[in-house]
C-alpha cells in the first residue's frame, strides 16, 4: 500500500545517506591534530596504476604520520595556508616529470594543492617551495627504479618479497610494498624517515599493517606483480591528461560496481525498513562499526 511504500522510500533515503557517510568516513575518520612522529615518503608505479609506463617511479607524497597505538591516525590540514603555484618555480619541471598526476581526472595542480593542504601544512617545513623540494629529493636518492633492476626486478615481471627487500638492502630499510584491491600487483612503495629526514626503519606498528593500509597491502606471501605495458589502458597523451576513451572491459567493470553499489544500497533499504517496522531504532547503530579500512591519499 502506499504507506509502506512510503516508508520504504524513506528508508531507501536513509540508507542511501549512511552509506554516503560511511565512504567519507574512511577517509576522514583517521584525521586530527598537528603532531606527528615520523614522515613517510609515498612512490608510485604508473604502471601499476594503469599510466603510462616510465623508467622511474613518481611522488604520491611526503605525509607527517604516527606509529605505535596512534598508528592509524595521522595529522592533516594544520594551517589555512593556501597552494600557490607561483612559490613553485625552481620546481615545477621537476614536479611535471617525477609528481603527476596518474589519475589524469583533476590534472597535476589539484593533485599537489591537495599532497600541500592535507600533508604538507603539516610537515614543518619553511615554505611550500621547501616541501615539494625536499620530497623530490628524497625520492630522487632513493633510486628505486635502478635498484630494482639492479637485482633484476623489471616490468612485466612478478617477484617474492624478498627480492624487493634485497634490491633495498643497502639502505639498511625495509621498504614498505602497497598493492591494489588484488594485495598482488604493486602501485606503490614507502620509506619511513625521521623528522631530520633520515631514512629509518619504519615501525614494526606500521609494517604490520598489511592490507589495512594503502602502502603495506601487498600480500608478501605471494609473488608481486611489477607491471609492465601490457598492463596499461588509457595511457596518457602527456602527464596528467587522459584521452577521454574506455575499453569495453572498463566499461563492465563500472556496470558492475554501479550494479553491486545500487545492490548494497537496496539491502540496506530493506535491512532498515524492516528494523523500523519491528524495532524503531536507527541503523547506523547497528552498522557503524563494519570496517576498520585505512585510507589517508
Amino acid at each position: 500500500n502506499a504507506e509502506y511504500m512510503g516508508g520504504f522510500a524513506r528508508s531507501m533515503i536513509s540508507a542511501t545517506a549512511f552509506v554516503s557517510l560511511l565512504l567519507v568516513s574512511l577517509v576522514h575518520a583517521q584525521c586530527g591534530g598537528t603532531d606527528f612522529d615520523y614522515f613517510l615518503l609515498v612512490q608510485q608505479w604508473p604502471a601499476g596504476l594503469s599510466s603510462h609506463l616510465t623508467s622511474y617511479f613518481t611522488l604520491h607524497g611526503l605525509w607527517p604520520s604516527r606509529q605505535g597505538s596512534q598508528v592509524l591516525t595521522y595529522p592533516c590540514q594544520c594551517t589555512h595556508e593556501q597552494f600557490d603555484m607561483s612559490q613553485l618555480s625552481s620546481v615545477s619541471s621537476d614536479m611535471e616529470k617525477y609528481w603527476f598526476s596518474v589519475k589524469g581526472s583533476s590534472g597535476n595542480e589539484a593533485f599537489w594543492s591537495h599532497e600541500w593542504s592535507k600533508h604538507g601544512t603539516c610537515a614543518l617545513q619553511s615554505s611550500q617551495e621547501a616541501y615539494f623540494q625536499t620530497t623530490l629529493k628524497l625520492r630522487e636518492d632513493i633510486a628505486a627504479y635502478d635498484r630494482l633492476a639492479a637485482v633484476g626486478i623489471t616490468p612485466g615481471g612478478s617477484y617474492h618479497a624478498d627480492l624487493f627487500d634485497k634490491a633495498f638492502a643497502d639502505l639498511g630499510v625495509t621498504v614498505l610494498l602497497g598493492c591494489d584491491h588484488t594485495f598482488s600487483n604493486l602501485h606503490e612503495i614507502g620509506f619511513c624517515y625521521d623528522k631530520s629526514f633520515n631514512l629509518i626503519e619504519c615501525d614494526n606498528s606500521v609494517k604490520v599493517l598489511g592490507k589495512r593500509d594503502e602502502v603495506t597491502s601487498c600480500d608478501r606471501s605471494k609473488p608481486i606483480t611489477y607491471a609492465g605495458a601490457h598492463a596499461l589502458r588509457n595511457e596518457p597523451t602527456k602527464a596528467g591528461a587522459s584521452t577521454g576513451t574506455v575499453s569495453h572491459s572498463d566499461a563492465m567493470k563500472v556496470g558492475i560496481a554501479a550494479v553491486s553499489v545500487v545492490g548494497l544500497v537496496a539491502l540496506l533499504a530493506a535491512v532498515a525498513f524492516a528494523v523500523r517496522r519491528r524495532r524503531p531504532q536507527p541503523i547506523v547503530t547497528i552498522a557503524a562499526k563494519t570496517t576498520d579500512c585505512y585510507v589517508r591519499v
